[in-house]
């Protein structure tokens, strides 16, 4: 009993966020979305909990000073993706050049073998099997 109440009040909380979103027009066009943001935004800024909040407090130098290095990582990050993305892609698009290579390479393979080993016929590989079992005996 106490599951279907708890999912009860979980689906009532979603459902009215979601309407109440529909009906402000959050889920409109661009103009409407931006004046329900504008809305919304002025009636948590003249509400009394924002002045309830406490003061944010300065940020040490030593965490602003990294700051600088994680944007470069992060930029460098989304170029080093951004290679990789093309170095794959360009590596499917070349595949069937690449495929190619590889099967002209093994018929030349499977043709070499055929002949080293049809040279020889399958009397003369008989008579060499006998002749080696003589030797050792």
């Amino acid at each position: 009993m106490a599951g279907i109440l708890r999912w009860s009040v979980k689906l009532g909380a979603v459902g009215g966020a979601l309407y109440l979103a529909s009906t402000e027009k959050f889920f409109g066009t661009t103009k409407e979305t931006a004046d329900a943001y504008g809305r919304l935004k002025a009636a948590v800024t003249n509400s009394g909990y924002v002045q309830m909040l406490p003061e944010a407090p300065e940020m040490p130098k030593e965490l602003s000073d990294g700051l600088g290095s994680i944007r470069e990582y992060r930029r460098g990050f989304k170029q080093h993706w951004n290679d990789g993305v093309v170095f794959v892609f360009g590596k499917i698009a070349a595949s069937p050049e690449y495929m190619a290579g590889l099967a002209a390479s093994a018929k030349d393979l499977i043709n070499s073998q055929a002949e080293a080993g049809g040279s020889s016929s399958a009397e003369e590989q008989k008579k060499e099997k006998e002749g080696d079992k003589s030797g050792d005996k």
